[in-house]
């Protein structure tokens, strides 16, 4: 049904001359992708405390000791992975322009490095418990399709497609995200995968404007 779905869209771009023979080729290749998203889960061992680090060490331990995870689905291999690759292809300029975007860890340090701050400053953070999950379709949507006018403002290599057929890529990837875990099949529900390449480009959209 998703495989089906994702070359009904594809072919639709092709015809319309939404994406050149090139792009097209590139697509085609996700027709024969037919596996499921798969869960697993990352060991958030930055977590765990010196004690239980310690206990690590002694295999006896190993089993008994509760490791917190980070849920991955990962959609390599399947019906919207190429399709997604597309789309993050258009987030990405708009999210690199956002005022509040840093690469990495190493140019947030060349920041505070070359930050001339008064002795009484105050630094703050705040963190977003579990974005990815925690943001409704609707919300997503909505804030790719109010930043198409700065896709628009762009310099893209690959022709900016179709607004309507941008968000018809956005709610394949968001709506279609099946999964497989302990044989079980499932489907989420609110939310971005983590595991999905357009996934981060999406919610720092979202986020941007929260």
């Amino acid at each position: 049904m998703i495989q089906s779905d994702v070359q009904a869209l594809v072919e639709r771009l092709h015809l319309t001359n939404e994406i050149d023979k090139t792009t097209y080729k590139f697509l085609r290749q996700g027709f024969q992708n037919n596996k499921c998203g798969r869960l697993y889960f990352l060991p958030k061992v930055h977590k765990l405390s010196g004690s239980i680090i310690n206990n690590l060490e002694n295999i006896h331990n190993r089993i008994t000791i509760k490791i917190p995870g980070r849920p991955i689905i990962s959609q390599c291999g399947s019906p919207t992975e190429l399709i997604g690759r597309l789309l993050d292809y258009f987030l990405q300029p708009v999210v690199k322009r956002q005022n509040t975007y840093t690469r990495d860890t190493t140019q947030i340090l060349q920041v505070i490095e070359n930050t001339v701050c008064p002795h009484d400053i105050i630094l703050c953070t705040y963190d977003l418990g579990s974005m990815y999950t925690n943001m409704y379709y609707n919300e997503l949507i909505s804030a790719i399709e109010n930043a198409y006018t700065d896709m628009r403002q762009s310099d893209y290599e690959i022709p900016l497609i179709n607004k309507n057929y941008l968000i018809n890529i956005l709610k394949l990837v968001l709506y279609t995200n099946e999964f497989e875990f302990a044989g079980n099949h499932f489907v989420q529900r609110i939310g971005c995968s983590m595991g999905a390449v357009p996934s981060p480009s999406i919610c720092d959209v979202r986020a941007y404007h929260l």
